[in-house]
């Protein structure tokens, strides 16, 4: 049976017992990249700033725990025994980036490269985007196995794309093969017929924290009180 979706595209469905919500996905997991200096942040790092009673690292951690992702890799390098520390109680397994100082595509790579090989498609967040819910990554799974051409699946909200990217295994060896400063959009530019665009409800995709500007204003329109 097939079903109707966006771009008028017909939808198959990905071989697969989950429905939106339903519980963990064994096809897809997460890499959260933690590894850099956050440099925009002055001699602080950004990941470790509180939010509430969490920091910033410790919500993306937990909405990724509470959506449909089946297990979360946090790729560490700058201060990672502190985020070993700041996680201590969280299911979360660590591979060390020691080429982190040379960009985010290093740690890309050596994200992907220890996913296990059964995956079907992994999701690449920042650890700088504390406002990101399960719900929204809920969204990306269920688009990515209702539509086998779904296989780069960009949230978007009015219109416009943010992060995180949801990639199918198809693309683990050029993820992999990532270096320097280059992460995915290129990707994304050089392969726009596998681009799905999947609306959620949420601004969250496009607020991230790079300044302390930035973490002052989540602070006091969000709600959120250190």
């Amino acid at each position: 049976m097939t079903d109707r979706c966006q771009n008028n595209r017909s939808v198959f469905v990905r071989e697969t017992s989950q429905e939106q919500g339903s519980g963990p996905d064994p096809n897809v997991v997460a890499v959260i990249l933690a590894a850099g200096r956050s440099l925009r942040m002055g001699p602080k790092n950004k990941l470790f700033e509180k939010l509430g009673a969490k920091s910033i690292l410790h919500h993306v951690v937990a909405a990724l725990q509470e959506s449909q992702i089946s297990s979360v890799i946090v790729v560490l390098g700058h201060e990672s025994e502190r985020i070993k520390n700041d996680l201590a109680r969280e299911d979360v397994t660590y591979v060390m980036n020691l080429d982190y100082e040379q960009g985010i595509g290093t740690s890309i790579s050596a994200g992907i490269r220890s996913v296990d090989k059964s995956a079907k498609g992994a999701v690449i967040m920042l650890g700088d985007m504390p406002l990101i819910s399960a719900k929204t990554i809920d969204k990306l799974v269920h688009d990515f196995n209702r539509n086998p051409r779904a296989e780069i699946v960009v949230p978007t909200y009015e219109d416009q794309p943010g992060n995180p990217v949801l990639w199918s295994n198809r693309f683990f060896p050029q993820l992999s093969s990532l270096s320097g400063d280059r992460g995915g959009r290129l990707l994304i530019k050089e392969n726009s017929d596998a681009v799905w665009f999947c609306p959620v409800e949420s601004k969250s995709v496009h607020i991230d924290v790079d300044t302390s500007h930035d973490l002052e204003r989540l602070r006091t329109t969000d709600g959120f009180r250190s």
